[in-house]
């Protein structure tokens, strides 16, 4: 692992990229950029305790791998906690493909 791979994990690691507009959320994985993963989130609250969510990953090799993937999804949260979603403990069933 060369030392900017690894500087890269611990900048990104100590990062956690999160917007919230109230009922919108836009998330990432910094970190997972060290590994050669570029993966994102895009999160809408529906009711007082679910929300829909879209997801979108990127794979190119890491190491002596030559190996490429990409990736969509989809899922539906519904929250089990009396705190107001996207907030709290949940359960996600989800549906997605990788090239």
């Amino acid at each position: 692992m060369s030392i900017l791979r690894i500087i890269g994990f611990l900048a990104c690691f100590a990062l956690n990229i999160s917007l919230c507009a109230q009922t919108t959320l836009i998330k990432t994985s910094p970190s997972a950029l060290a590994f050669g993963i570029i993966n994102g989130c895009y999160e809408k609250v529906i009711t007082d305790n679910t929300s829909f969510q879209l997801t979108g990953l990127a794979y190119f090799g890491f190491g002596d791998d030559d190996v490429d993937a990409f990736g969509l999804g989809i899922g539906y949260r519904t929250y089990f906690t009396r705190k107001q979603a996207p907030r709290g403990f949940y359960l996600m069933p989800r549906a997605g493909f990788f090239l």
